[in-house]
């Protein structure tokens, strides 16, 4: 198809990040909202959602979110990480629900 395509040697969020940080890319499209943690300048969520689900594409601009929250990139990453991610268990008790 023509299509230009990378492999990513680990994480392929991680590397979407990466050309989104290098401006190659505009944003990083993804289901998994661990790609703010990774530092995504902007985030495009519900993208490649079937029409069926009828999901509006949430665009996310990770320093607009810090600002909102009134976190450091730090701060924001241990939230993330108490409340659960890909790597470990949520508090047990807290139930965190995806938008």
């Amino acid at each position: 198809m023509g299509v230009p395509t990378i492999k990513a040697p680990c994480e392929a969020e991680t590397q979407c990040v990466a050309l989104c940080k290098s401006d190659k890319v505009f944003a990083v499209a993804s289901k998994d909202m661990d790609t703010l943690t990774f530092g995504a300048p902007r985030f495009l969520r519900h993208l490649m959602d079937s029409s069926s689900k009828k999901i509006s594409v949430m665009e996310f601009e990770v320093s607009k979110v810090l600002e909102e929250l009134r976190l450091t990139m730090d701060q924001f990453i241990d939230l993330c990480i108490l409340s659960g991610c890909d790597y470990c268990d949520s508090i047990k008790g807290r139930a965190i629900r995806e938008a």
